[in-house]
């Protein structure tokens, strides 16, 4: 064998018993790693069965032990933030549930980075930001993470962290209702309806509201029986329109309640029962509807579906009326200018009319004015001063309410 033949054979020899060395220390070192994050992961497994179990302290300590094991694990991230805005086997701490979900945002959690919004949207945890709000939702709307595309929407159609703009809102809350987001497909419906954002469009807005009605969206539900009622997108059709609301006022909807309510009084499509009208009217003016209350007044002062009760009608007159219902208003003073249902009071009816005046429209001002002025002739100089001055103290602080 020659001298380079030599020196050949030595190399590749030598070469290759440095490789194999070599090649033990790696493979030892990455079977150490892969081990380690295997481990992680088996912590990160028991963390979930121990959750699903309503075992929170042991699910809560398995997550630290897989982010011990695995610094990069932002799935454990985001259930350690999670169990800390729950209190789940720890006390609940809004701070803490911000940290862990920042650290997962951070490696593109779509999840945490809604969440870390939410956080900065009504500031829990840490200081209410708008802007950064929308920083976090953007970052997973761009994921196609749902309910951040809705919010994104929201924030652009309020200009609440980005400036306001309706195009941009509807964008975003499209890209959530073809996702299934009964939130967004109302809420396009809406844009769609007002024409805001995108161009005018009843068949549109019907076409979302129904996605959203039938996934038990009340608002939605509402508002496609309003459409029906009206036949905006739709052919007209108030048995559709009950059907509509009456789902939405059996979930609880004031306003559905409340126009349900009326189908009964006026005999569409239902069979006129004024006692369900009342019961209707009943269960909307409860929560606060100044229609419902007032519709419920006018029963209860004329007996229909209810019995005759003035004290009842006066009673839910005022409700509607501290609501700047105009027309409650003038019933009101009605009621303090022949003591029905309350102590008789001119100047209480002249208060009452003047605020109706103020209040109603163009079309009942005239009558409204004439029954403030016929209480006017009852009161003293002083009195009409004293009471005109009230008025226009309660109306500095109220704008009209035709619900």
């Amino acid at each position: 064998m020659s001298q380079s033949d030599s020196n050949t054979s030595l190399v590749p020899v030598q070469s290759s018993a440095i490789a194999i060395r070599g090649s033990a220390s790696l493979a030892k070192r990455g079977l150490g790693e892969l081990q380690l994050l295997e481990s992680a992961e088996g912590w990160f497994e028991k963390a979930k069965k121990a959750k699903s179990q309503e075992r929170f302290e042991e699910s809560y300590k398995c997550l630290q032990r897989a982010v011990a094991l695995d610094p990069q694990h932002a799935e454990a991230m985001y259930w350690l933030g999670y169990a800390c805005d729950n209190g789940h086997g720890v006390p609940q701490d809004y701070a803490q549930a911000a940290v862990w979900w920042r650290k997962a945002a951070e490696q593109g959690h779509a999840g945490a980075q809604f969440n870390l919004g939410v956080d900065y949207r009504h500031g829990e945890g840490v200081p209410q930001d708008y802007t950064q709000a929308a920083v976090w939702y953007r970052k997973a709307a761009e994921q196609g993470h749902a309910g951040a595309q809705f919010n994104l929407g929201v924030d652009y159609e309020h200009g609440e962290g980005v400036p306001q703009d309706y195009a941009q809102a509807a964008v975003w809350y499209r890209k959530a209702a073809e996702q299934g987001h009964a939130g967004a497909q109302f809420n396009l419906g809406l844009l769609y309806y007002d024409g805001q954002g995108v161009p005018q469009d009843y068949a549109q807005a019907a076409v979302w509201h129904r996605m959203a009605a039938e996934q038990g969206h009340a608002k939605a539900q509402y508002s496609l029986g309003v459409l029906y009622a009206n036949g905006h997108g739709v052919p007209q059709d108030y048995a559709q329109a009950a059907v509509w609301y009456r789902k939405a006022a059996e979930q609880g909807n004031p306003k559905a309640q409340c126009n349900l309510g009326s189908l009964y009084a006026q005999d569409h499509c239902v069979p006129q029962d004024y006692k369900q009208a009342a019961v209707w009217w009943y269960k909307a003016a409860e929560q606060g509807n100044a229609t419902a209350q007032f519709n419920l007044g006018l029963s209860y002062a004329n007996g229909i579906g209810v019995p005759q009760d003035y004290e009842q009608a006066a009673y839910w007159n005022r409700r509607a009326a501290d609501q700047g219902f105009a027309d409650a208003q003038f019933d009101l003073g009605n009621f303090y200018l022949y003591g029905q249902g309350v102590s008789g009071d001119y100047a209480e009816a002249y208060f009452w009319f003047e605020l109706s005046a103020a209040m109603t429209t163009p079309s009942n001002r005239d009558e409204y004015i004439k029954a403030r002025d016929a209480a006017a002739t009852k009161l003293t100089s002083k009195e009409k001063l004293e009471q005109g001055e009230r008025a226009g103290q309660w109306l500095s602080h109220h704008a009209p309410n035709r619900d």
